[in-house]
């Protein structure tokens, strides 16, 4: 009988396989440009009221456009070196994805968040913080919900 360490392994060396045949597929390449687009833009949507405060709506997703790129592309070798390098070796590519990821938001507390209300200025800094976290829990949590 397999102990409980021996399926987690198990399941995530077959998770890790199966996302890295899925993003170094011609399809998945090719579709992550117009999600990347896409998706970008529309969340320029929930920002639009902070233009009352002083930010730039279309200087907002500009930055998200230029910086999501390196974003997918840092997450794609995380997803796939997790498997084949060591925790350290990706050291570069975690700081890209933080740098990436947070850019936007800094942004907006840079042009935004002296004019902002202080109830306003927590509410954008713990959607940041959250946005930050649910992604690595969510995974963390399909992982353990596939060794039960």
């Amino acid at each position: 009988m397999a102990t409980f360490i021996e399926v987690c392994k198990e399941h995530l060396r077959s998770t890790y396989s199966a996302l890295d045949k899925a993003m170094n597929s011609r399809w998945f390449l090719g579709g992550t440009d117009v999600g990347v687009f896409v998706f970008t833009v529309v969340r320029g949507i929930p920002a639009w009221p902070l233009m009352t405060y002083g930010m730039q709506i279309w200087l907002f997703i500009l930055i998200d456009l230029i910086t999501a790129y390196p974003y997918v592309w840092a997450i794609k070798n995380v997803v796939t070196g997790l498997r084949t390098r060591g925790a350290w070796k990706l050291t570069g590519d975690g700081i890209i994805v933080a740098v990436s990821f947070l850019a936007p938001y800094v942004y907006i507390l840079w042009s935004a968040g002296e004019a902002m209300p202080i109830w306003a200025l927590t509410v954008a800094i713990t959607v940041i913080v959250v946005l930050a976290l649910v992604g690595p829990i969510r995974k963390i949590v399909g992982a353990m919900k596939g060794v039960r």
